[in-house]
């Protein structure tokens, strides 16, 4: 017989997040008239304004957790924990990886210019859009991992983690 997994029911979840904003309030040492302006403002952006935590509802008491975590300097519940993308590379600097890649190959300007046609469906390098040119720089590296013995720097590929 399978074991039902226990889901906390929207009742629940709500006196979880009262008591959450309790204790930060208690953390703040918020004054009451202060907390009751805080919860009035957020209440008023999902819903009918109330200053009482016990009136709203999920959304507004969602609101009124996320400034007191805020004033708190604490991140926002949930979200993406992953790693940051690097900012994207301009388009001089990608124009300079696929010089830099090419004379790595021994290959000519004419190899990008062909795959800007046939990857990108523009006649030559300079029409490609940043994005486009990010595919033909994926493309060459694809290239240099595929034909090592073509490199002039000995092409060492990292290890998959």
């Amino acid at each position: 017989m399978a074991r039902q997994r226990a889901t906390i029911g929207p009742g629940k979840m709500r006196l979880q997040t009262i008591r959450a904003i309790q204790a930060m309030r208690r953390k703040l040492d918020l004054d009451d008239g202060a907390y009751r302006d805080l919860v009035e403002r957020n209440s008023a952006l999902h819903g009918p304004a109330v200053r009482s935590a016990g009136d709203c509802n999920q959304a507004q008491l969602d609101a009124v957790a996320g400034e007191l975590r805020m004033k708190l300097g604490q991140p926002a519940k949930g979200g993406w924990k992953g790693k940051p993308k690097a900012p994207p590379l301009s388009r001089e600097a990608q124009t300079s990886k696929i010089e830099a890649l090419l004379a790595d190959q021994g290959r000519e300007w004419e190899y990008a210019h062909a795959l800007a046609r046939r990857i990108c469906k523009v006649e030559r390098l300079e029409f490609c859009r940043r994005s486009d040119l990010q595919r033909i720089i994926a493309a060459l590296e694809y290239d240099a991992r595929r034909h090592p013995e073509r490199s002039r720097t000995g092409y060492k590929q990292e290890p998959r983690a």
